[in-house]
């Protein structure tokens, strides 16, 4: 059982790796959203390469998709994924960190709701429920 259970977090885990690769090649791919996320991240072509490398800044790739509803749809239809795959393949990227405290946290960040939100129409990450839900067409 626990087996099973490593065996699924390292595919969760590949998958996020990928996602983010994807997303990141996705991003490059049109020089507009390239030069955006550069502007927003404070990277600039010289070092994206070295900062590629680095598995917190895949999981902000991935953040960075999240936080822009329009840019996640199109990706994700781009890729085949629904949106809630790519939010979690960064929240399998944002895991090991969470997961190496050693208290329990009340409820999973995804879980929660913020009050400012109670009406459904956005989750605790300010993505429409619409957009995780939906399915590549």
């Amino acid at each position: 059982m626990e087996r099973s259970s490593k065996n699924e977090a390292l595919q969760r885990k590949a998958f996020a790796t990928e996602a983010s690769i994807a997303a990141l090649e996705f991003l490059a791919a049109d020089p507009e959203r390239l030069r955006r996320f550069l502007a927003l991240s404070g990277l600039g072509p010289d070092n994206l390469r070295q900062a590629a490398g680095d598995p917190s800044f895949l999981g902000a790739v991935l953040d960075y998709l999240a936080g822009d509803e329009p840019l996640l749809i199109a990706f994700a239809s781009h890729r085949g994924w629904r949106p809630a795959d790519v939010v979690r393949a960064r929240d399998a990227l944002a895991r090991p960190a969470l997961e190496e405290t050693s208290e329990p946290l009340a409820q999973p960040s995804h879980e929660r709701r913020d009050s400012r939100y109670a009406s459904g129409r956005r989750g605790a990450r300010g993505v429409s429920d619409r957009a995780l839900d939906s399915s590549a067409e």
